[in-house]
């Protein structure tokens, strides 16, 4: 029975962490979102933003734990992206998942 119980517990323990980083990635996102609306930028790909400005910046989320990789995506997937990498100056901003 004791097993039992510390089983369930620790189920219960693991799918509330899964909750809360849920709600943090959600969070995170929105305020990202709102800042890239603010700043007039855009999405890339769900994880990838292009804001303009001097210096333009690249801000992308780690919610997948490979920036490089979704950067390099991002760019092979928009011209006007890669035109900015190529020929301006920029910023790239990681913002941090949960745990991360």
């Amino acid at each position: 029975m004791l097993v039992d119980l510390t089983a369930q517990h620790t189920q219960a323990q693991a799918q509330v962490h899964r909750v809360a980083d849920e709600i943090a990635t959600t969070v995170g996102r929105d305020l990202v979102d709102a800042e890239v609306r603010a700043a007039e930028g855009r999405w890339v790909t769900d994880g990838v933003a292009l804001i303009p400005g001097e210096p333009a910046r690249v801000v992308v989320l780690d919610v997948h734990g490979d920036i490089a990789m979704q950067a390099r995506s991002a760019r092979d997937a928009d011209e006007p992206l890669a035109h900015t990498i190529r020929t301006e100056d920029f910023r790239t901003e990681r913002v941090a998942g949960p745990g991360r």
